[in-house]
C-alpha cells in the first residue's frame, strides 16, 4: 500500500475509532442510567417493606375476633359503622388545628345544634317510638367532644375509605385519636382521652401485605427489565471493544507500514 493511501486509511479508521468511542461513552451514560433505575425500584421496594396499616379489633356478635383495616368511614363515620368503641380524630396542624374531622352529615348536624346536644341527637337518630338507644347514647357521648373543640371539618369523601390516608395521618402526626371512656372521669360516668396506636388494645399497626404484594410484582418485573437491558448494553460495549482493538491493530500496522515507507524514501535521497 502506497503512502498516500496508507494515510487515507489511517484517517478513516481513526474517525471510525471516534465514532465507537463516543458510542461506548453513550452506552456508558445509559447503563449509569440503568442504575439509578436500580436504585428507585429498590428504594420503592423497600418503602413498601416498611409500609404498615392500621387495624381494629372487632368482636362479631359469637365472641370471635377479627382485625379489620381502619379507615375514616369505618372508625369514625358514626354509629355501627363496625367499630365497637367511640373514637374522634382532632386535627393538629395546619389552619383547622384543634378542630375534628367528621363525617359530612355529623358537620351539619353539630353545626346545625352547637348548643343544642338534643337537637344534635335528635338529628342523628331521629325521633320516634322506635330509637336505637346505643345510637343515641353515642351521638350524645360525641357531642361531648364536639362541643369543647374549635369546631368540625367534613371528611374529604376521596379518602373516607383509605387506610392508607389515616395510617399516614396518623403517622405523620397530623392528627390526634380521641376515646371515650364511659366509666372514665372522677364521677365515673365517661370521659374523653387522648390515644394512640401502640397504647390502645383494640388498635394494631401490621405490615400492609396488599402494597408489599404490589412493590413485589413490580419490583421484580422491572429488575427482570433492568438486568435484560443492562446484559445487552454488556453485549454493545463488548463488541464494540472488539471492534476498536481491532482498529488500534490495524492503525499501528498501517503507522509502521508509513513509517518504512518513510524511511525507505529518505534512504533513496540520501
Amino acid at each position: 500500500m502506497g503512502l498516500a493511501a496508507t494515510q487515507v486509511r489511517l484517517l478513516q479508521l481513526t474517525s471510525r475509532q471516534h465514532r465507537i468511542e463516543y458510542q461506548a461513552q453513550r452506552i456508558q451514560a445509559q447503563k449509569l442510567q440503568l442504575s439509578n433505575e436500580s436504585d428507585i425500584v429498590y428504594n420503592e421496594y423497600m418503602r413498601a417493606l416498611d409500609a404498615k396499616k392500621i387495624q381494629y379489633k372487632y368482636i362479631e356478635t359469637d365472641g370471635s375476633i377479627d382485625y379489620r383495616d381502619a379507615t375514616f368511614n369505618n372508625m369514625f363515620k358514626g354509629y355501627n359503622a363496625g367499630i365497637q368503641g367511640l373514637y374522634a380524630l382532632e386535627i393538629v396542624n395546619g389552619p383547622d388545628s384543634g378542630k375534628f374531622i367528621v363525617d359530612p352529615a355529623v358537620e351539619t348536624a353539630f353545626n346545625n345544634n352547637k348548643n343544642n346536644q338534643g337537637g344534635f341527637v335528635t338529628a342523628m337518630v331521629g325521633t320516634g317510638t322506635n330509637i336505637d338507644e346505643n345510637a343515641k347514647a353515642y351521638y350524645t357521648d360525641l357531642f361531648v367532644v364536639l362541643a369543647e373543640s374549635k369546631g368540625v371539618v367534613g371528611m374529604n369523601a376521596a379518602y373516607a375509605d383509605s387506610s392508607e390516608w389515616l395510617t399516614n395521618m396518623l403517622a405523620n402526626g397530623d392528627v390526634l385519636l380521641h376515646k371515650w371512656d364511659s366509666e372514665g372521669g372522677d364521677d365515673g360516668e365517661g370521659e374523653w382521652t387522648e390515644v394512640t396506636v401502640s397504647n390502645d388494645l383494640m388498635l394494631q399497626e401490621v405490615q400492609d401485605d396488599k402494597e408489599l404484594k404490589k412493590a413485589e410484582a413490580v419490583y421484580e418485573a422491572e429488575t427482570t427489565r433492568i438486568n435484560r437491558k443492562d446484559a445487552q448494553y454488556d453485549t454493545l460495549l463488548s463488541q464494540t471493544e472488539t471492534e476498536r482493538n481491532a482498529i488500534k491493530t490495524e492503525m499501528d500496522s498501517l503507522k509502521q507500514v508509513r513509517n518504512d515507507n518513510i524511511e525507505k524514501a529518505f534512504k533513496c535521497f540520501s
